[in-house]
């Protein structure tokens, strides 16, 4: 009886220790998804994004590969924020980032840059091949209508696009980014609710 009793109070404590290393893996678990995870959108944060990045970009200069990368924002977010509040403000974003991810691929690698701003990685794709991504984004963000308490609300997005140089060679990353920034100047300076991508200067 004795040893019945030990052996129950040993297959009840194993369960325990079972239970509670469940527990704390699924607290891990969580705790990484909130570190590579923008709280808002639910997208990648711009760290984990520039970390995946990196490692595509690495490859890319090693095996000669085409990469692009895609920065877009909206077009209104203050007037929003100034006339509708920011709890709108935030649903937009919300809303954009959704509509967002619906039209990239499972390969490519969607964040939110900061604020307003949004940016997307697309291994083995040139720049003219990044277009009609970019440009499927914006129809599908300028067919929203959002509700908020005081009307419908539409977006647009300014957006550019920025491929790797494999001559002369970029140096790192942020060589790209920088130009599909200067792409994404360019839509806004152009009119805005466009695409551009960015050509080296004659």
């Amino acid at each position: 009886t004795e040893r019945k009793h030990a052996e129950d109070e040993l297959r009840s404590a194993k369960d325990s220790l079972e239970i509670a290393h469940r527990e704390l893996k699924g607290l891990l678990d969580h705790a990484q998804v909130l570190a590579r995870t923008d709280g808002l959108t639910g997208l990648f944060n711009f760290r984990h994004f520039y970390e995946l990045a990196t490692h595509e970009f690495g490859a890319a200069l090693r095996y000669k590969r085409p990469f692009s990368i895609i920065i877009f924002d909206t077009d209104n977010l203050k007037a929003v924020n100034d006339t509708h509040g920011h709890i709108a403000g935030d649903r937009m974003l919300v809303t954009v980032a959704q509509t967002a991810a619906l039209q990239v691929r499972g390969v490519d690698a969607l964040a939110r840059y900061g604020g307003d701003e949004f940016v997307i990685l697309l291994p083995q794709t040139n720049a003219q091949q990044a277009l009609p991504v970019a440009e499927r984004i914006r129809a599908n963000v300028e067919a929203l209508r959002i509700e908020t308490e005081k009307g419908a609300l539409a977006v647009t997005l300014s957006i550019g696009i920025a491929e790797l140089r494999l001559d002369p060679t970029d140096e790192s990353l942020e060589n790209i980014v920088q130009r599909a920034d200067k792409a994404l100047y360019a839509a806004k300076a152009a009119g805005r609710n466009r695409t551009e991508i960015f050509y080296a200067e004659s």
